[in-house]
C-alpha cells in the first residue's frame, strides 16, 4: 500500500493505491478517478502526466535519511504539483 500526497495549486490531496512499488503507485494514482477530483485536472492534465512519468528524469526520487518515500514534481497547466509517495504498509 502506497499513500500518494499531492500539493498542488494551495491543495493538499491524499489518496492511497496498492502497488509494486512508487513508480507503480504513481501511475495508478494517475489512473484513479480520484485525479479529477483536483480542480483544474481532467483527462488533459491525466494523459500528460502520464507521459511525463514516462520520462527518467521525472521518476519519483527517494528522500535522503528516509525509508521508503519518495518524491517527484511536476508542472501542469503552469502550476507546480509536488508529489509525495510514501510505502504505508509492506
Amino acid at each position: 500500500m502506497y499513500t500518494i500526497v499531492i500539493d498542488y495549486k494551495s491543495g493538499a490531496y491524499v489518496q492511497q493505491v496498492l502497488a509494486q512499488d512508487a513508480v507503480d503507485a504513481l501511475t495508478k494514482w494517475i489512473h484513479t478517478p480520484h485525479i479529477f477530483s483536483i480542480p483544474g485536472l481532467g483527462p488533459a492534465s491525466q494523459q500528460r502526466l502520464l507521459q511525463e512519468i514516462a520520462e527518467a528524469d521525472n521518476l519519483p526520487a527517494p528522500l535522503n535519511g528516509l525509508q521508503n518515500v519518495w518524491c517527484t514534481t511536476f508542472i501542469i497547466r503552469g502550476a507546480l504539483m509536488l508529489v509525495n509517495i510514501v510505502c504505508t504498509v509492506q
